[in-house]
């Protein structure tokens, strides 16, 4: 990750693991729709223009710093083009933890 975007790049990877890292760069949940059993090598950079629209419209915020001279196409563009995904927003399952009460240990 730098202040112009992010490389994308993997071995053997599979779409869960993909899932896993853009939910973490787009700090939202991802989930894997692709039915995609396969490994696949990537090697994609993308700029995070145009993310700090979506996390308005999400209601939540980007911590990213756009730069303007970024040549690299947004995530949005390169996702399609390079890998033929999409992203979608949209609502489906996911895990949540819930605590609910916390103690510190007895001294034993």
């Amino acid at each position: 990750m730098s202040p112009t975007g992010v490389r994308l790049r993997g071995e053997q990877a599979n779409t869960g693991q993909l899932a896993v890292t853009l939910a973490s760069i787009l700090g939202r949940a991802v989930i894997d729709q692709t039915n995609f059993a396969g490994t696949f090598d990537l090697d994609v950079e993308v700029s995070l223009d145009g993310l700090d629209a979506l996390m308005d419209a999400l209601g939540v915020r980007s911590p990213t710093t756009q730069s303007p001279d970024n040549t690299a196409p947004s995530i949005f563009t390169a996702l399609p083009q390079q890998l033929g995904l999409k992203l979608t927003a949209g609502r489906g399952p996911v895990e949540l933890l819930v605590i609910d009460h916390v103690e510190r240990p007895s001294e034993n």
